[in-house]
């Protein structure tokens, strides 16, 4: 019986592989920053979650198992839900909108002058 559940936690850490958090998000066409709004988590963790150098906590798992297991009507449904139209836009203004073109543009910089320690003999 041991042996049983030993074998089911190791499948259960498989299953909360990078590549399996990657593949639900592929598979409804999500971007990470509409994946961390339905599932209630920042951007950074969903990019940590797929580098692989974190895993999801109870709570983020139970939601990203009841979003890998919805049909694509659930799914835009929650898009809708949480403010967005479609999962793989970006929200943000636009870079021709008219608050970019009132934002001021950016000034170069100027170079950095060279000192020299001591003055140099010919």
């Amino acid at each position: 019986m041991k042996k049983k559940a030993a074998s089911s936690a190791r499948g259960a850490a498989a299953r909360w592989s990078p590549a399996f958090i990657k593949r639900i998000r592929k598979t409804h066409n999500l971007s990470q920053t509409a994946l961390a709004l339905m599932v209630g988590v920042g951007l950074n963790t969903v990019y940590l979650w797929e580098k692989g150098l974190t895993k999801p906590r109870a709570a983020a798992r139970i939601r990203v198992e009841e979003l890998a297991k919805a049909d694509a009507g659930e799914v835009s449904r929650r898009l809708r839900k949480v403010g967005l139209d479609e999962g793989m836009k970006k929200p943000g203004r636009k870079p021709k909108s008219a608050a970019a073109k009132r934002a001021p543009a950016r000034k170069p910089a100027k170079a950095a002058k060279r000192k020299t320690g001591a003055k140099r003999r010919k």
